[in-house]
């Protein structure tokens, strides 16, 4: 039985569990990125229950795709997906004019990484560790 209240319906006892589980699954991510090296611009603390907009980079054969992503400020969930190129890769966000940096990493068991981050304006460089040829930019306007 829940305890969601007398007069809730069916209706929105589901839609609260879907909720949950949307939290939980996104939990998980950050949790995956949680124990990767990230300084300067990463939030292991963000707030789940706050809406953050998320931004997926994908690693193929042409690169990094897109090649280019142009956001407001703000907190953004950062996904980033080994497309089956290279068995291990870590993905880095840096931000030289500023000194932030961040690091991401995939393995071939687990394609998928992804962590928090509050994006400032400027502009970010998205590559793979060891293939500077492999890049993206992130254009965050204020």
């Amino acid at each position: 039985m829940c305890s969601c209240g007398k007069g809730t319906s069916i209706l929105m006892k589901t839609k609260r569990v879907m909720a949950l589980g949307s939290l939980l699954f996104l939990a998980g991510l950050a949790g995956q990125a949680g124990a990767q090296s990230l300084t300067g611009m990463a939030n292991s603390k963000a707030n789940p229950l706050k809406p953050a907009s998320a931004i997926r980079f994908t690693l193929t054969q042409r690169g990094i795709q897109p090649a280019e992503v142009r956001v407001k400020e703000g907190q953004y969930l950062l996904r980033f997906i080994n497309g089956e190129i290279m068995g291990d890769a870590a993905f880095l966000v840096s931000d030289s004019a500023k000194g932030k940096n961040g690091k991401v990493s995939t393995q071939k068991a687990r394609p998928h990484g992804a962590a928090y981050f509050d994006l400032d304006a400027g502009n970010y460089e998205i590559t793979v560790e060891g293939h500077p040829e492999w890049a993206a930019r992130l254009v965050v306007e204020k």
